[in-house]
């Protein structure tokens, strides 16, 4: 199950500087206010605030997120991400 509480950020110096220039994969995201909705994102590009992201949202036609355990995962090739589950 997700957490019901606020999330937290990561901070620190990766490989190509500060967050988020070395990347970061979200595989599942949920913002607490809608907990019927997942967001998968990709961060890259450069150190905040001039990072650029890519993201697709998940809806579900009733029900939500936090009550029940949910399977997520991702394939990663050469030339895409690909995100299942629900």
């Amino acid at each position: 199950m997700l957490p019901t509480e606020g999330g937290t950020q990561v901070s620190g110096k990766g490989h190509y500087g500060t967050w988020a220039a070395s990347g970061e994969i979200d595989i599942v995201e949920l913002i607490g206010h809608q907990p019927e909705k997942i967001h998968g994102t990709l961060l890259y590009g450069g150190q905040w605030p001039r990072e650029q992201s890519s993201s697709e949202t998940y809806s579900l036609a009733s029900g939500d997120f936090i009550r029940e355990f949910h399977t997520f995962s991702l394939e990663w090739e050469s030339d895409q991400i690909r995100w299942f589950g629900g």
